[in-house]
């Protein structure tokens, strides 16, 4: 057993357990959650989204510290611990845009559509 000892991830994985961490969102609502040391950012927007719904973790930004937190970023090396907060913000989902094609293809729809009331009006 001797080789772990120098694996950062055996020493991890010894220590790692469950911790009790609030979530504040910004319209000023709390709850607790729990996540292990070793959860990615990614994974706690999951565990967020399934506690409440409607914060998709599609769009949602986690803030520990004031540092908007990357989903690869581990809760541990962070300096996440028990009892800490963490604050979320849902942003808007980005708007894509049409392709020219696309676009091309809606405005003879409503020149259609334009066309068709004034026949039959």
């Amino acid at each position: 057993m001797r080789e772990n000892f120098g694996n950062p991830a055996y020493f991890l994985a010894l220590t790692d357990s469950g911790m009790k961490v609030t979530v504040k969102t910004l319209k000023g609502e709390k709850f607790p959650i729990e996540v292990e040391a070793s959860s990615t950012v990614g994974q706690v927007k999951g565990i967020i989204e399934s506690a409440k719904s409607q914060l998709p973790a599609a769009t949602m930004r986690i803030i520990f510290s004031g540092k908007v937190l990357k989903d690869s970023d581990v809760m541990q090396t962070c300096g996440v611990k028990e009892n800490d907060f963490l604050v979320v913000m849902v942003t808007k989902p980005k708007k894509t845009l049409l392709h020219p094609q696309h676009l091309q293809q809606r405005r003879l729809l409503c020149l259609s559509q334009i066309l068709w009331c004034h026949l039959v009006l």
